[in-house]
């Protein structure tokens, strides 16, 4: 795991405000929780540009493997909010940790397989490497019904290491798993099959996400925060795509072979998912057993603007 960041431009600024003391809010960053996916890079190319000291807010992003960690450290108090996804907003919730998301994000995810699968057909009872009970699932779950095939129609297998997943299937030690980009560029580059992914079946379930504590005590930074974020989405489709990636790939954990060859999609504004992706979310969850029946949209979302 790389080192934490620390932005500081922020807290330069406050220091010469001299009409109210300074509390311990105002001195603590947003810590944003970022996996090694592509809807880490506006955030991190956000800091790496500075536009959040421009913004006068302080922000401090903690790099993770795999969800399960970065879920851990926010369920523990330990981020503020983080790049996650509708399925983990509803088990923060439903465990008693208040949160909400704020923005979709510009998330791609790939099944993979060995080169001899051609199709979502032909990996019939075979083995996947995903992260139970996450958006992964989710995600499989939405490949399997876009190609007409059941839930069961292949076996799960609990890899929560998104790198992990990806070495494995490379190594020939998997048949398939589902991985995010970079690492389904690398699979291509390699030789591994791409049976279908995210931007192929429209399926963005990804977001940012705040705890509802810091949306209600800390909405003037959230608001100087995404200022800084949609002037990172406007950058990055706009700019090189290899200056780019140059820039944040140690900040998000990205692998350096990457930076020559790995494409940038286009990145998404900053706005609220939709109803439809919140209410297939919600309804997945309930199916699984994993929140209640009754569970109201409006505990996923929080809509900043209003």
């Amino acid at each position: 795991m790389k080192l934490v960041f620390i932005l500081i431009g922020g807290l330069l600024f406050l220091s010469g405000c001299s009409d109210r003391a300074l509390t311990e809010k105002d001195l603590a960053p947003l810590r944003i929780g970022l996996m090694p996916t592509m809807d880490s890079v506006a955030i991190a190319t956000a800091y790496e540009l500075g536009l959040f000291e421009v913004h006068d807010v302080a922000v401090e992003l903690v790099p993770f493997a795999s969800a399960r960690d970065r879920d851990s450290a926010f369920i523990a108090g330990a981020l503020d909010g983080a790049t996650v996804d509708l399925i983990a907003v509803g088990l923060f919730n439903e465990g008693g940790i208040p949160t909400r998301a704020t923005s979709v994000t510009t998330a791609h995810f790939t099944l993979i397989a060995q080169a001899d699968f051609d199709d979502l057909a032909s990996l019939k009872d075979g083995t996947v490497m995903i992260s139970h009970h996450t958006a992964i699932d989710f995600v499989l779950d939405a490949m399997l019904e876009a190609h007409g095939l059941a839930n069961d129609y292949v076996v799960r297998e609990e890899v929560g290491n998104i790198p992990a997943r990806f070495e494995m299937v490379r190594a020939g030690l998997a048949e398939a798993a589902v991985i995010s980009e970079p690492f389904a560029t690398m699979a291509v580059v390699d030789g591994l099959a791409v049976i279908t992914d995210t931007f192929l079946i429209d399926f963005n379930p990804f977001a940012l996400a705040f705890s509802l504590e810091v949306i209600e005590e800390r909405s003037a930074e959230l608001r100087a925060f995404y200022q800084a974020y949609l002037e990172a989405v406007e950058y990055l489709n706009e700019s090189p795509m290899a200056k780019n990636l140059d820039r944040i790939v140690d900040l998000i954990g990205f692998p350096m072979e990457v930076v020559s060859y790995i494409s940038m999609p286009t990145f998404l504004s900053p706005v609220v998912p939709e109803r439809e992706i919140i209410e297939k979310a919600r309804d997945w969850l309930v199916e699984k057993g994993l929140i209640s029946v009754d569970t109201p949209l409006d505990d996923f979302i929080f809509d900043l603007k209003n």
